[in-house]
């Protein structure tokens, strides 16, 4: 649990190379805010997996090239010992942004 402790922002966590980093993240001991541009059942779903490693899973819907979006998610709620706190930008140990294709291009 070298992580343990520790909150990590992952955008792009509902699939691929984003799933594996978030489960992996939430193995070694770190708390996982899931990102995605739409919440869905694969989000959920990996967040429900990072929760099975002991750790606070949070999924949230946000679309990274937002500024907006972006800092709302920087600020969802996580349950920390009991109570409720936000999770503000500068609050994150780790940030990881693992991109799917762009929107109007080719997968």
């Amino acid at each position: 649990m070298r992580l343990g402790g520790k909150t990590a922002l992952i955008a792009g966590a509902s699939r691929n190379i984003g799933r594996t980093i978030a489960l992996t993240f939430a193995r070694e001991g770190a708390n996982v805010v899931a990102v995605a541009r739409k919440m869905n059942d694969e989000l959920d779903q990996v967040a429900r997996e990072c929760a099975g490693f002991g750790v606070q899973a949070l999924p949230v819907a946000a679309d990274v090239s937002d500024h907006g979006q972006v800092n709302r998610a920087a600020q969802s709620r996580m349950v920390s010992g009991g109570r409720r706190r936000a999770a503000r930008h500068g609050q994150f140990e780790i940030g990881w942004h693992a991109p799917g294709p762009r929107r109007g291009h080719a997968a």
